[in-house]
């Protein structure tokens, strides 16, 4: 018995000299899945620590006096629940870029790469422009680019991968209903558009 069990483990070295084993890069050509992970929550955080720096306007008790002035659609929801969304957001976000990260470098992967850049990039940009310098139409000009932005990305990256693309619906389904949100702001209170409605009112 201990004869065999010598000869067969030196017929297995021999053999692994003969056909040793691939070393063969991660499976799906991206990165690895640690440094994914760490690319996506690092880029993801930052701007998240941007756009949070601005997003509150209860640190500001000029903007925050600003903010509860301007009039407002019923449908805006309670102070808390953007709280609430945007961890998710950011989170869902980051899982995106980690699951792109992850896929071989290709035109399908970059554009939903650059597209979810952009949407970072724009998300701080509205804060700043709504609550840094509350130029309403800039921030909505802002808000309709981070639309097309945000349904881009799902667009793109549903050809890159499929779970990368339903991890970008909770920022274009957000973004959807802050975009009639933030035109209701816009329509109510900026003196120009009031007055051209007044006008058209009463054509």
């Amino acid at each position: 018995m201990k004869w065999t069990s010598a000869r067969a483990l030196t017929e297995g070295a021999r053999e692994l000299r003969k056909h040793p084993p691939r070393i063969t890069p991660y499976k799906t050509g991206g990165l690895p899945p640690l440094s994914a992970a760490v690319v996506a929550l690092t880029v993801v955080g930052i701007a998240a620590l941007v756009a949070v720096s601005e997003r509150s306007p209860h640190d500001d008790p000029e903007t925050e006096r600003w903010y509860h002035n301007l009039e407002k659609s019923v449908a805006t929801p309670p102070d808390y629940v953007f709280g609430v969304v945007w961890p998710l957001i950011e989170a869902a976000s980051a899982y995106a870029g980690f699951r792109l990260l992850t896929r071989r470098s290709g035109v399908k992967r970059n554009s939903a790469l650059g597209f979810l850049g952009l949407n970072l990039t724009l998300i701080p940009a509205f804060t700043k422009l709504f609550f840094g310098n509350k130029n309403l139409k800039g921030a909505t000009l802002s808000s309709v680019a981070l639309f097309l932005g945000a349904w881009g990305y799902v667009l793109t990256a549903w050809r890159a991968d499929r779970l990368a693309a339903f991890a970008g619906l909770p920022l274009a389904a957000w973004v959807t209903f802050a975009n009639y949100l933030q035109e209701e702001i816009l329509r109510r209170n900026d003196p120009e558009i009031r007055q051209m409605a007044a006008r058209m009112a009463g054509a």
